[in-house]
């Protein structure tokens, strides 16, 4: 699930002190967008990303927590993507790169705070990711921490 939180200022965080207090990894995608999804290319097969639409009619797709942790207001998007391969493109795409900065407490951490970039360095998305339910007194921890050292 990515989980968003509203107070989080971009252009208050240090991501350089962060790198060196946290876990870090990086991560380049070459992305094409479509009209039907987002496609992926690994082993020299395509591979179509798109939402479960069965499942986001849902009202539990997302939501919206006031005073999660005492302070901050938390957006929940908990999206089922479908990946199926692809015999080919669309005629009508998009090619992208994709910069995924990844910051954890330890390599191991199930809670990840991630960094979307696009070529040029512009910030394109900026969340928290985890299989973990936000009532999950783990899940709970780790983002009362990193949120105390990006807020």
């Amino acid at each position: 699930m990515k989980y968003y939180v509203s107070e989080l200022n971009i252009n208050a965080i240090n991501f350089k002190n962060l790198k060196n207090k946290l876990y870090y990894e990086n991560e380049t995608k070459n992305i094409i967008l479509s009209d039907d999804g987002y496609y992926t290319i690994y082993n020299n097969q395509y591979y179509r990303h798109y939402v479960d639409t069965s499942h986001a009619i849902n009202e539990i797709c997302y939501y919206k927590i006031n005073k999660y942790l005492d302070n901050y207001t938390l957006y929940v998007d908990s999206n089922n993507w479908i990946r199926k391969k692809a015999t080919r493109l669309p005629p009508k795409h998009v090619n992208i790169i994709v910069n995924k900065e990844i910051y954890k407490l330890n390599e191991k951490c199930n809670v990840s705070f991630v960094v979307e970039r696009n070529d040029k360095g512009d910030v394109c998305d900026l969340y928290f990711l985890s299989q973990l339910s936000e009532t999950n007194y783990s899940f709970q921890e780790t983002m009362s921490y990193l949120l105390s050292k990006l807020i």
